[in-house]
């Protein structure tokens, strides 16, 4: 048997949650888990979409693509942020503490995604995407 791959992209909007949310459970729907580490697989793919989504705004023409490739011997999810429009470069000191302490900041939470996940990587392409793959080894 091959891999299989379902394949999803959206505008990076808080409206595209709910889509998402709904792909990643029907994509994980036939493999190989059990049911609570179906759930905690489904909640790590939750943790980084809505910090992308919560963290960087709506920015014109921003896309999140999140692909899960399923194979014998593994589970791989890639998701993308097709733009970072993050703008430290050209934020003060003071703004920086600001964003920094604000109770609505969300950040990923890269301990907890690697208690769930057997590998998780993180790619920064300065001004063009991030990207987040997360591996989880079926038995």
């Amino acid at each position: 048997m091959g891999s299989k791959t379902k394949e999803l992209t959206v505008a990076r909007k808080s409206e595209s949650l709910q889509q998402l949310r709904l792909f990643a459970k029907e994509a994980l729907g036939n493999v190989k888990l059990s049911e609570t580490d179906r759930g905690l697989v489904l909640l790590a793919i939750d943790e980084v979409i809505t910090a992308i989504i919560e963290n960087s705004g709506d920015g014109e023409g921003a896309m999140v693509h999140l692909s899960i490739e399923v194979s014998e011997a593994s589970l791989r999810i890639v998701i993308e942020d097709t733009q970072n429009l993050f703008q430290f470069d050209q934020a003060d000191e003071e703004q920086v503490e600001k964003m920094r302490s604000s109770e609505s900041r969300r950040e990923i939470d890269v301990f907890y995604l690697s208690e769930i996940m057997d590998e998780t990587y993180y790619t920064y392409n300065k001004g063009s995407e991030n990207r987040v793959v997360l591996v989880k080894f079926l038995k």
